[in-house]
């Protein structure tokens, strides 16, 4: 929450600093501040996410590779008994 708010200030004040600048075709409204927003904590968490997802699919890898291993021992062991 703490985050968004950081995030949320600038944006909040972007509309002022446009008008500073004085661009006409440019007016930010409400919904247009929003969008901002939405989309500069979508690219700032996107690297996150796709980093999260990698990680994922690395131990499900893992996890696969341990299961076929330890079936492996299973059906070695089941063998091996009389």
């Amino acid at each position: 929450m703490k985050l968004a708010y950081l995030f949320w200030k600038p944006v909040q004040k972007m509309p002022q600093m446009l008008n500073k600048l004085s661009w006409p075709w440019l007016p930010l409204s409400r919904i247009g501040t929003h969008m901002l927003f939405l989309l500069t904590t979508h690219s700032l968490t996107w690297p996150l996410i796709v980093e999260w997802q990698a990680n994922q699919r690395q131990t499900m890898q893992s996890l696969q590779q341990y299961r076929s291993e330890v079936s492996l021992l299973h059906s070695r062991v089941a063998a091996a008994l009389p």
